[in-house]
């Protein structure tokens, strides 16, 4: 009975990480980051989110987040505009991969604002983009975006979720964990430059 309710007790520590919605708390960071996954439309890969609380108004932080994307932050090398308008783009990356081929996506971004929330969605839309280059392998999939809405007691709640299928002959199981820390830093990239001096810092520990 006693070997029951350790158990049972163990059971519902973990359950209590598991959002409604599917994602699993998998970590909070030094800094302030939580990290959450669920499973994503590829048996294997997983869907990372990654939410933060950044001390600032969700108009500046929505702001600064859409101006990230004229950074082409590593490992992209290269970032061609095809579209852009006031709350639309169209790109395309070349990325450069230490291991694997050289990658290459075309990403449709779009910024909607309800009310005091705003959303930055994007996805890739591979026919809209140049054909691939050669020496280079198109992304099956990457889709995601950001939400920043005002946070209870003051600042700003920023969410950022993204789904990334690398394409080839990548098993999922190698990229899972970078994919997850590459994403990671990425946020704390964007929110640096988004917001100078009021998020997370870029080089934190991610423990």
């Amino acid at each position: 009975m006693r070997h029951f309710i350790v158990a049972l007790l163990i059971v519902t520590a973990f359950s209590a990480h598991v959002n409604a919605d599917g994602f699993k708390v998998v970590k909070r960071t030094k800094d302030g980051i939580t990290v959450s996954r669920c499973p994503g439309q590829t048996a294997g890969f997983l869907v990372s989110r990654y939410d933060v609380h950044v001390a600032a108004d969700v108009k500046l932080v929505s702001d600064g987040l859409w101006k990230v994307f004229d950074n082409a932050y590593p490992p992209v090398v290269k970032r061609t505009f095809i579209e852009r308008s006031q709350n639309a783009l169209l790109f395309n990356d070349r990325v450069r991969t230490p291991v694997v081929s050289d990658r290459e996506y075309t990403l449709r971004v779009s910024r909607v604002i309800d009310a005091e929330v705003v959303r930055i969605s994007f996805f890739s839309d591979p026919d809209a983009g140049p054909p691939p280059e050669k020496g280079y392998v198109r992304m099956a999939m990457v889709r995601g975006g950001w939400e920043i809405r005002p946070a209870e007691g003051g600042g700003t709640s920023v969410r950022y979720e993204i789904y990334t299928e690398p394409g080839g002959l990548v098993p999922a199981l190698l990229v899972k964990e970078p994919l997850t820390e590459d994403a990671l830093n990425y946020v704390r990239r964007c929110l640096k430059d988004a917001v100078p001096g009021k998020a997370v810092p870029e080089k934190a520990g991610s423990n």
